[in-house]
């Protein structure tokens, strides 16, 4: 359909995850992932579309193709 940018699946071992925090000027690495607890970041998938309603629709098209729930976010641009 043309809306399609960018998907990929990253690395299932969460524990190897890098948190990056800004305090300031400084910035603090810690390797461990972000979010605490059993859910973590799978993969990502970019499309370009118009409306959110067009989002909305491909966003559940993805989540019933890999069976994941999705998470539905826009660029700030």
């Amino acid at each position: 359909a043309g809306v399609l940018v960018f998907a990929e699946g990253v690395g299932e071992e969460p524990e190897l995850a890098w948190r990056i925090e800004p305090d300031g000027d400084d910035v603090s690495f810690r390797q461990n992932p972000y979010r605490d607890g059993d859910e973590f970041l799978g993969g990502m998938t970019i499309i370009d579309v118009p409306t959110l309603d067009e989002a909305k629709m491909w966003a559940a098209r993805v989540a019933v193709a890999c069976g994941w729930t999705q998470e539905l976010r826009s660029f700030k641009g």
